[in-house]
């Protein structure tokens, strides 16, 4: 595993349970549900995958294209 994959992995681990807990008490979920909730979306698969480097983004942005995502159904990801 080369740096980029292991920066990655720690990023993961550290911005899945803080947007859960966003998802929790924006959306009034426990935080198994609000889990569920992001596991379930676009932008988890492309968060897990590297290659989009979208794990690059701050946890607030990455919450609101959740929300875009789950309101209309597709993300615009900005241009960074």
């Amino acid at each position: 595993m080369n740096e980029v994959e292991k920066l990655h992995k720690i990023s993961l681990r550290t911005k899945i349970p803080t947007i859960a807990r966003m998802i929790e008490k924006n959306n009034h979920l426990s935080f198994n549900q609000a889990l569920i909730y992001l596991y379930s979306s676009q932008l988890f698969n492309d968060l897990e995958d590297e290659k989009t480097k979208i794990w690059h983004f701050s946890n607030v942005l990455l919450y609101d294209l959740l929300m875009q995502e789950k309101l209309n159904n597709k993300i615009d990801y900005p241009d960074v």
